[in-house]
């Protein structure tokens, strides 16, 4: 991935919102404040193998991802819920790896655009 190929795209949050500027700023927020603590969460859950707790904190997850326009995060997600389903807990840790590294990328992108 290039380095100025960005992971997030706001476009269905400006559409959702109808531009409202405070709305998306409050949104970026909420994943900016939300999404480390569920990081950790997940990342805690694995390590234990915890997976139902994992895919509880998974979930919660979700839409933070998808209002951030992040698709190859939503395609990660989902298909840790499905190895999780088909009882393939061995391959999680690496999508999560992937996840957490697309996330914290995802946070500088965002501060960007909070300063804005």
């Amino acid at each position: 991935m290039s380095s100025n190929e960005r992971l997030t795209d706001l476009t269905y949050l400006k559409e959702a919102s109808s531009e409202n500027y405070n709305f998306i700023k409050e949104m970026i927020g909420i994943f900016l404040n939300q999404t480390p603590e569920y990081l950790d969460s997940l990342k805690e859950n694995s390590e234990n193998q915890k997976w139902d707790e994992f895919k509880k904190v998974l979930h919660k997850l979700k839409p933070t991802i998808t209002m951030m326009g992040m698709k190859k995060g939503d395609l990660l997600v989902k298909e840790m819920e499905s190895l999780i389903k088909s009882q393939s807990m061995d391959e999680v840790p690496p999508l999560f790896a992937e996840l957490e590294n697309m996330c914290r990328q995802a946070f500088v992108e965002l501060q960007e655009e909070l300063g804005k």
